[in-house]
């Protein structure tokens, strides 16, 4: 069976949009509630300073495989739609793919090579629980890895071009159910399940490695062999050159999200401990971001491209900003007012080592609201410009704020300081960027609608961070703290669906809402 021929005919309506957007976040909506079931487990069989190595590699693995370029898979996606011919667009993905798994092979084999120097700086320092020689194998274990995640990222978004949402779907389905069964056996110590294997951090890694490899290769062999073998350093190159600012913003923008963690780490007296409780709260806070913002803008994009009238395509823009903001809001208001609640059942550790981890979480949720209104409306809006070089200037001048203020209050505050840093720098970096694209676009947003979604959001979670503090007692649940923010959340997710959205927007989604459960049934 071969990768078929794309129609490439626009579709630019909104429900062909969350059609796709829905079966493409159906894995990744499921392996992200997963992963946070899976916390559980690990604050019970994981000590806390390996709960924040976990963190650690998440990170590093993050940074390199944006060093090595999958942003510039945006550009193979711009450049697919720039071309005519079937095998143009055809050789502007083999080439992507070629280009992008040899440069990943070289870069991680030289990396290897000189691991003793780079693991203390790109990883962490060995600490009572974690030795020098355990910190080397995981280093190793990432740099074998990082290739084929890079192979395997590139294929998806060549099924995504090619709307192969249902083919995406059970392929990533297969991929995350397979690397569940193998961390629940390699990191599982003996003591608790007999056949559980007890690797600790590696275990979670090897787990992924096993899985990318064989989806990566397999995949890469399928599409190249459908497509042909082409490499057409021609049709490679501008690629790239669009490409190259769009990697230097998003290594600005991975540093903006997660170089907290090596600051708490460097800042803080317990190092990788303060780390583990952290990333507790901060995967419970970007939640909403990951089950929704992501899958959705990989969809967005494509979709965006194919609308040929420049007005058309900026109304829509806007129009969609609105929508994603009122669904991302609710959920963040919901992880807000109930984050405390979910990381007292996901802390299973016998002295409760995360309890404190809650107080992040409404910080964490309110930077990524900022986040989505940044990725939405001006980062989307720059790639269709193709004026990619403002982003690394937007995101290079909001970093400079998270680390100042980083190095201003973690050392006073805590993990609480990384946590208001990232809020205050992602709401810079979405004005700026607003600012930005307004001064070439000259055509403004919703800005009505998406003011009363971040005052029903922060109201909120205000509200909700106030009750858990004066209320409820640390690492106990309280009864009461909870029907106090019940009624909280219903309110304000009742407030942006009243006066965020236009009486003839709630109709319409009643009538479109029928007639999907019309359909199913």
């Amino acid at each position: 069976m071969m990768p078929p021929e794309s129609s490439n005919k626009p579709k630019g309506s909104i429900g062909s949009l969350l059609r796709h957007s829905a079966t493409y976040s159906l894995v990744p909506i499921f392996g992200n509630l997963i992963s946070i079931v899976m916390i559980a487990f690990f604050t019970n069989w994981l000590h806390k300073e390996e709960m924040g190595l976990n963190d650690s590699i998440d990170l590093f693995l993050a940074f390199s495989l944006e060093f090595l370029g999958v942003s510039a898979l945006q550009g193979m996606v711009r450049y697919y739609f720039e071309h005519k011919e079937e095998r143009d667009k055809n050789a502007v993905v083999s080439s992507s793919i070629m280009f992008g798994a040899g440069l990943a092979w070289l870069v991680c084999g030289t990396c290897w090579i000189f691991s003793d120097y780079l693991r203390p700086i790109l990883l962490a320092s060995p600490t009572e629980n974690v030795s020098k020689a355990y910190l080397n194998e995981v280093f190793a274990l990432a740099m074998i890895l990082v290739p084929f995640q890079m192979t395997t990222q590139a294929c998806f978004r060549y099924l995504m071009i090619q709307h192969r949402s249902g083919l995406f779907a059970g392929i990533s389905a297969g991929k995350m159910l397979a690397e569940l069964g193998l961390k629940i056996w390699f990191v599982a110590p003996a003591a608790v399940l007999p056949f559980g294997m007890g690797m600790g951090v590696k275990g979670i890694l090897l787990s992924v490695f096993v899985g990318e490899a064989c989806v990566g290769t397999c995949l890469a062999i399928w599409i190249l062999k459908g497509i042909g073998w082409r490499f057409d350093w021609r049709l490679l190159k501008p690629v790239l050159s669009y490409s190259t600012p769009l990697v230097l913003a998003s290594l600005f923008h991975l540093a903006l999200q997660r170089l907290d963690i090596r600051m708490i780490e460097l800042l803080v007296p317990v190092g990788l401990g303060a780390v583990g409780i952290y990333g507790i709260g901060y995967r419970v806070g970007r939640l909403a971001n990951q089950l929704m913002l992501g899958p959705f803008l990989q969809v967005f994009l494509p979709w965006v491209y194919e609308v040929e009238d420049d007005r058309q395509r900026t109304d829509l823009i806007a129009r969609v900003t609105t929508y994603l903001l009122v669904v991302i809001g609710a959920a963040d208001i919901a992880l807000s007012c109930f984050g405390r609640e979910a990381i007292l059942l996901l802390d299973r550790s016998d002295e409760q080592t995360y309890r404190f981890a809650y107080q992040v979480v409404p910080l964490v949720a309110g930077s990524y609201v900022f986040w989505a209104i940044y990725k939405a409306i001006a980062e989307t809006s720059f790639h269709v410009a193709k004026r990619t070089s403002a982003l690394s200037w937007l995101s290079l001048i909001a970093l400079m704020i998270n680390i100042g203020l980083n190095l201003w209050l973690i050392p006073i505050f805590g993990i609480m300081g990384a946590a208001i840093a990232t809020l205050v720098a992602y709401a810079s970096l979405a004005i700026l960027g607003e600012v930005g694209r307004y001064r070439i676009f000259k055509h403004k947003m919703e800005y009505r609608r998406i003011g009363a979604c971040l005052a029903a959001v922060f109201t909120a979670s205000a509200a909700a961070l106030y009750i858990d503090h004066s209320v409820a007692v640390a690492g106990e649940f309280s009864l009461y703290a909870l029907g106090l923010k019940i009624p909280l959340a219903l309110f304000a997710t009742l407030f942006m669906w009243q006066f965020v959205l236009l009486k003839s927007e709630r109709v319409e989604f009643f009538a479109w809402a029928r007639k999907r459960l019309r359909r199913e049934s």
